[in-house]
């Protein structure tokens, strides 16, 4: 997973395409995980520039 997310970085990530990146899963599996990532301070999401969505 945290390699996946070191090919998005500076980009805005998006669960379902990190599910079928891991396998298929449901993203709500992928978006657990990096919900998870985030609570340990393993990653860090960073702030939406003005006027993005976010």
């Amino acid at each position: 997973m945290q390699q996946l997310l070191a090919h998005l970085q500076g980009k805005m990530s998006n669960a379902s395409a990190l599910a079928q990146a891991l396998g298929g899963a449901l993203h709500t599996t992928a978006a657990r995980y990096l919900d998870a990532l985030v609570d340990t301070l393993t990653v860090s999401p960073a702030a939406a520039a003005p006027g993005e969505p976010g």
